[in-house]
């Protein structure tokens, strides 16, 4: 997933850069396409920082922690 996150973000980044090249936006159109960057970049940062998280976890915890049924439905929830 995180390599997932890492391509989109990379992507985001390279249409941004290309509509700078190309288009020259000014004013609102380049305050929108400089918050994309910035949010793209944010987002890929989560998704780092989410994974981490998910490594100490299952360290800290290596069997499943929640009974059958739950761990069936955070099962379903990771999915989406």
């Amino acid at each position: 997933a995180d390599d997932r996150i890492d391509e989109l973000a990379d992507h985001v980044d390279d249409q941004c850069v290309q509509l700078l090249a190309l288009q020259a936006p000014v004013a609102t159109d380049l305050r929108i396409v400089i918050t994309s960057l910035r949010v793209s970049q944010t987002l890929e940062r989560m998704g780092d920082l989410a994974r981490h998280v998910a490594q100490i976890v299952r360290q800290s915890h290596p069997s499943k922690p929640a009974p059958e049924p739950i761990q069936q439905k955070i099962d379903q929830m990771a999915k989406l």
